[in-house]
This record gives C-alpha cells, structure tokens and sequence, in this order.
C-alpha cells in the first residue's frame, strides 16, 4: 500500500465476518524499518509516527433485521458458574418456554437487545443490542454495568444452537 503525502491510501482488505458491530478503526502499519522508536518521537518530527486511519461502521442492513419482543426487563441477572468469569454477552434459556434471558455489559444506560437478524444462519440466533439514553441525558459513562432482558425467541430461531450479541458469540449457559 502506498500512502500519499496528504495521508490518503487506497486498500482492499477482507475485514472478519465476527467484527463486533459499530465503529471500527485500520490503521495503515508502517514497515517494520520506519523509524517510529521513542528517540524518533521526542524528535523534531514525531509526525512521522501518525499512521493514516480510517473509520468504518460495521452493521446490518437495516432490512435484515426485525424487532425483538421484550418479555421483561425486570429480572435477575442469572448467576454464572464459579469458573467462567464472563465480561461479556450471556445467554440463558428461559425462565418461560420459548424464552431467552440475555445479559448484556454496557455503561450506565440500559444496554438492550432491540432486534435480531432474520437470515441468520440455521441454528444461530443474532441478536443486536442498543444503549438506551433516558431523553435529557447526554451519555453514559458508568463502567460495564450488566443488563438483563428477557425475550421471546421467534419461531423461525427456536432450534438455535448459538446465540451472538452485536455481532460477537456469546456464552450459551445450561
């Protein structure tokens, strides 16, 4: 790849299918010969060390998606076994027949599941989550805070063997 002296590039890449969902970011890597030591930055010159970037969204087609139906948001979080330590998604079967508790880490705002892919592969359930900002708030910057939801698995999903939330595979429990 040849990078112009404005900073622009032209790439091709294959990006991975598994790419959680929302921004992502490449970053053109300059050869390992390229002088970007720390001596190199406390030089005159440290521009030299900026790599050119681009930002991407990484999403669905919108007409591939349908709502989630929310049977509830006011459930426990399912404990996980000792062992497992899981800092993200969760996916429990249950509590009601045709039912799924998921458990989603986001910030200080509810973290939700509010769609799910209709051509999803057989046997897997792609679900898309979104942080819910109460109207007048500006954002939320809590730590990973985890967020249970219950819904209802669509007919066409309920011999699902996988569960992902925003693009990423998430621990199926029991």
């Amino acid at each position: 790849m040849v990078v112009g002296t404005d900073g622009s590039f032209e790439a091709t890449m294959p990006v991975p299918t598994d790419i959680r969902l929302e921004r992502a970011v490449i970053t053109a890597i300059p050869p390992a010969e390229s002088d970007c030591t720390e001596a190199a930055m406390a030089a005159d010159t440290p521009d030299a060390c900026y790599f050119p970037r681009a930002q991407f969204t990484v999403e669905f087609a919108e007409d591939d998606l349908s709502p989630v139906r929310m049977v509830s948001t006011d459930v426990a979080m399912p404990a996980l076994p000792a062992d497992d330590g899981a800092r993200d998604s969760y996916a429990l079967a249950g509590p009601g027949r045709n039912e799924l508790t998921l458990v989603i880490f986001g910030s200080g705002c509810a973290s939700r599941p509010t769609q799910y892919r209709h051509d999803a592969p057989t046997g897997s359930l792609e679900i898309v989550s979104e942080v819910i900002i109460p109207a007048g708030q500006d954002g939320c910057n809590e730590p990973s805070i985890p967020w249970t939801t219950v819904i209802e698995v669509p007919v066409e999903f309920r011999g699902y063997r996988s569960v992902s939330v925003d693009n990423l595979a998430t621990i199926l429990l029991g």
